[in-house]
């Protein structure tokens, strides 16, 4: 089998998908179809061979790190979550949505609690950054309470 073959192969498959709506699982096949892009006369074992220098040199080329957090993503939450201020619903509310948003990954997660609660800068797992998170409120809003009751007290 050539790559030419495999290529059109998957761009059917792709074309197939993308009509029924399964947007993302075509756009998987359509990166597939770009690696395989300018090689249709190699062999598929050619192709094979070569495709991890390929892709070594690709991620070089692009200087992007896996491991590094999207800036946008994390200052998008951390705004949100220091926005709550002490408010129990915003905050879940908040919370909720960076829990199940698939964009924060342990990267962003890290330096989402990192900056949040000015603690360390990184958690053995993403769900212990954000269990940072919700103590970190949690202890605010506790402080906030007994401050208020201080001040209430001493009127």
């Amino acid at each position: 089998m050539n790559v030419k073959s495999l290529r059109e192969a998957i761009g059917d498959i792709a074309d197939v998908l993308a009509a029924s709506g399964k947007g993302p699982r075509a756009q998987t096949l359509h990166a597939v179809l770009n690696l395989l892009e300018g090689h249709d006369d190699e062999s598929l074992a050619q192709f094979l061979i070569g495709l991890p220098q390929r892709l070594s040199r690709q991620r070089r080329a692009t200087g992007a790190q896996v491991n590094e957090p999207n800036p946008t993503t994390v200052a998008q939450y951390v705004r949100r979550l220091r926005e709550t201020g002490t408010d129990r619903h915003a905050f879940d509310a908040v919370l909720y949505q960076l829990s199940t948003d698939r964009a924060v990954r342990k990267a962003e997660a890290n330096a989402i609690a990192q900056a949040y609660t000015g603690g360390r800068p990184a958690w053995s797992t993403r769900r212990q950054a954000l269990d940072a998170v919700k103590r970190w409120f949690g202890a605010n809003a506790f402080n906030e309470t007994k401050m208020r009751q201080v001040e209430s007290a001493s009127n």
